[in-house]
């Protein structure tokens, strides 16, 4: 991909320039310390490096690292981990990028499914391999995927889970750093755009360095549940319509038929707050809180779509069908009208989960 691992390593030293602006600012000397153990790391992670190198790099590591003070092998831990959750970010964007440059190339498909270029890992690839290797037909592989469900089973795995706070404050670098890319490639873009968004790029990261991730405590079931499906709500509640429109597109370009509307090929379960194996504090008032909590979480993303929606469907003509649902042919605007009836009752979830859940004594 062209110019795909120079704008990752821009992108990796402006993270890595804002971090380090940062930690001067607030923890002078950390940086200092940070710069004292990067360099025998490197060497002892080197796998050209001679083994009594690596050796006599290791050994410089664990005296670097007995003569911190308590408080400044946390801040170094904690630096790190902050560098590495950036990197993360910069690769992502940089996939992300890779995957546009790959659509905007694949012209050999019908423009309604450029989402996904025909290689193997993708849709469209996957749909010739199996066409042109396995000889199954376009019918039988359409049935398949409306009948399949993959089931993704979230776990409780509190070492590594994200607080929500956190993963949000990721999403928005990557968006930011997003528009900052579009920004220097744009000739229409002024100074001042570009200074707000290195802002609001070294706010965040400030944000990540003020925001106490560190457990003081054991987590209970009910936030186990709470924090491990917080990326429902931070990424897959946006990728996965996403993906499936692509799906559905591509389904249209090879098979000539749409995805029903009813059809569900991923689904998301969990294990948290419901389990039995062993775990003393899972019991049956715990389980009824964390469903009640789902519960509530899932009625409040469908609130904050339909309320957006329901500014948009501001039309009167429609179906009959619609408009008897919205209450006759009287009714000015059928679709908004209909739209707040499901608002209506998703408050209505909403409060009914938040009495549920005070009558369980919940914290939060």
């Amino acid at each position: 991909i062209e110019n795909a691992e120079a704008k990752f390593s821009a992108d990796m030293k402006f993270l890595a320039e804002v971090l380090s602006d940062m930690l001067e600012t607030r923890k002078p000397g950390l940086l200092e310390a940070v710069k004292r153990l990067r360099q025998p790391a490197h060497v002892w992670r080197d796998p050209s490096m001679e083994e009594s190198d690596k050796d006599k790099a290791f050994k410089e590591l664990c005296q670097q690292v007995s003569r911190l003070s308590p408080e400044m092998m946390c801040d170094v831990t904690r630096a790190v981990c902050h560098f590495l959750a950036l990197a993360n970010v910069a690769e992502s964007r940089d996939q992300t990028r890779s995957l546009q440059q790959l659509y905007a190339q694949h012209d050999d498909l019908p423009t309604q499914s450029d989402a996904l270029p025909a290689k193997l890992d993708s849709c469209a690839g996957t749909l010739d391999t199996i066409m042109r290797e396995d000889g199954a037909s376009v019918d039988k592989i359409f049935q398949a995927l409306v009948k399949q469900r993959v089931e993704i089973v979230f776990t409780a795995h509190p070492t590594e889970v994200n607080r929500l706070e956190l993963l949000k404050k990721h999403r928005d670098v990557s968006e930011l750093l997003a528009k900052r890319e579009d920004m220097l490639h744009r000739t229409d873009s002024t100074t001042f755009e570009k200074m707000q968004n290195e802002r609001a790029i070294r706010r965040a990261v400030g944000a990540m360095w003020g925001s106490d991730v560190l457990r003081r405590h054991k987590p209970t079931p009910q936030e186990e549940a709470r924090e491990g499906l917080a990326v429902l709500q931070t990424s897959l509640w946006d990728a996965v319509p996403g993906y499936m429109r692509r799906l559905d597109a591509v389904l249209m370009s090879k098979c000539q038929q749409r995805l029903p509307l009813d059809a569900a090929p991923i689904v998301f379960s969990s294990w948290m707050g419901g389990d039995r194996d062993g775990n003393p504090n899972v019991v049956a008032s715990v389980t009824r809180e964390v469903v009640t909590t789902q519960r509530r979480d899932a009625a409040l993303l469908y609130l904050r779509e339909l309320t957006a929606l329901r500014v948009e469907l501001s039309v009167k003509e429609c179906t009959p069908a619609m408009a008897a649902l919205a209450g006759g042919e009287k009714v000015a605007e059928p679709y908004k009208t209909v739209v707040e009836q499901l608002i209506a009752r998703l408050r209505a979830t909403v409060a009914w989960a938040d009495a549920q859940l005070q009558k369980l004594g919940a914290s939060s």
